[in-house]
Order: C-alpha cells, then sequence, then structure tokens
C-alpha cells in the first residue's frame, strides 16, 4: 500500500486552466493558432473537416486552413470532390484542430472543435490564397480530377509535361475553375486544453445569432 501511495504522489494530477477573459471565440482560436505555428509542429494548419449527404452519411478529411476571416474559417478544394457534392446538399460541416507539442517542457494538447454553416466564398475575393499556394498545389489543381480513377504513370507524364513548361517559363499555373472556396461560420466552437497529467479544462461557445456575433459561453467538464 506505501508503495502505490508514493507512485500516485510521483505521477501527479491536477485540473488545466484556460485563463480566457474575452467574449469572442475567434480571439481565442487566433491565439491558440498562433503558438502552434510557433511549436514547430509539421502542419499547424492542418484540420479534419467532417461533412455529411443528404441522407446523413457523413465523410471526413484533414484539409487546410488557408484563411481565418472575423467570422469563420476558409479552404480551399475540388469543386468536383465528394466534400463539394456533400456540402451542395447540405451546406453544414464541422471541423476538429488537434495540436499537441512540448512548451517550457510541459506537454501541451490543445483542441478546437466548431460546428456551423458553409458558405461558398468567390475566387476573385481568394485570389491571394492562390498566389502564396506552392508550386505543387498549383500542380496538383490543374491536373487533378480529386477522387476519380487515373493511371499513375500517365498521371506522372502530365505532371512532368506541366512542370517542364513552368520551368522554361511556357505556362503560369491559373488557377482552373474547379477550384472553391469555401466559409465555415461556426454557431458552436468549443476548446480543449490539457498538459502533462492534468485533467483538461473545455469552454464553449454557442451563438443564437452568427451576424451580431453575439457569444455565449461555458466551461464544461472534460
Amino acid at each position: 500500500m506505501r508503495g502505490e501511495k508514493i507512485a500516485v504522489e510521483h505521477e501527479g494530477s491536477g485540473l488545466a486552466y484556460i485563463d480566457f477573459q474575452g467574449s469572442n471565440p475567434f480571439q481565442l482560436f487566433q491565439e491558440w493558432l498562433t503558438e502552434a505555428r510557433a511549436s514547430h509542429l509539421v502542419n499547424p494548419d492542418a484540420l479534419c473537416l467532417s461533412t455529411s449527404s443528404k441522407d446523413g452519411k457523413p465523410s471526413s478529411r484533414h484539409v487546410l486552413i488557408r484563411r481565418l476571416d472575423d467570422d469563420g474559417i476558409v479552404i480551399m478544394t475540388d469543386g468536383r470532390s465528394r466534400k463539394s457534392k456533400e456540402l451542395e446538399e447540405n451546406p453544414h460541416a464541422s471541423m476538429a484542430f488537434l495540436w499537441s507539442y512540448v512548451k517550457d517542457g510541459q506537454k501541451i494538447n490543445r483542441q478546437v472543435r466548431l460546428e456551423g454553416r458553409v458558405e461558398e466564398v468567390s475566387q476573385s475575393s481568394c485570389q491571394e490564397i492562390w498566389e502564396r499556394e506552392p508550386l505543387f498545389c498549383k500542380i496538383r489543381a490543374n491536373i487533378c480530377d480529386q477522387g476519380t480513377p487515373t493511371d499513375w504513370q500517365e498521371h506522372k507524364d502530365k505532371h512532368d509535361q506541366m512542370m517542364q513548361d513552368i520551368l522554361s517559363g511556357k505556362v503560369v499555373p491559373q488557377m482552373p475553375s474547379h477550384v472553391v472556396f469555401y466559409k465555415v461560420i461556426p454557431s458552436f466552437m468549443e476548446f480543449y486544453y490539457a498538459y502533462d497529467n492534468y485533467i483538461g479544462d473545455r469552454l464553449a461557445f454557442h451563438t443564437a445569432d452568427q451576424e451580431a456575433r453575439v457569444w455565449k459561453s461555458e466551461r464544461i467538464m472534460a
């Protein structure tokens, strides 16, 4: 019994605490995203996007946050993809971010979940997103019909030809018409924070009026 007590004391426990006094969850999201980007994670902009068809069949995949607006999160994808078809049928989605890293010797775990309606954003208002895309992403957008079958060698030959044309100056990769941008405008956002062996803390934000952006928050148990 004495040995068990010593082991438990050595392991330790406690409650993590999200110290946030503001009322706008986007402020907290920006703070967490900024810290995650500075933590040397391989891809802190990655998120899990979940959509569902009109009959309620769900699907999930990881995409990248392309822009953080005051009212939502913008992503980019192929308008011919399964996710686009599902968003056309059911313009609602959920997102989940997970950031795990070490800071000042502590093992930090942060998660953000959000749910809300989805709106398509015009290409013209997202041109700057396309301009800062790396070259391989621009080539992918031009040669890939996302989710359709392909012959690998034919696909590679097409890639290599476009790459050669770009390097020789014959082609400047333009944004194809099938590239679409969506903004998820949340009515619910939840923040989870834990570190080491401490029990996580959670803050949940709800709004009944997304236009007025009036949020109500509550602390919930992990």
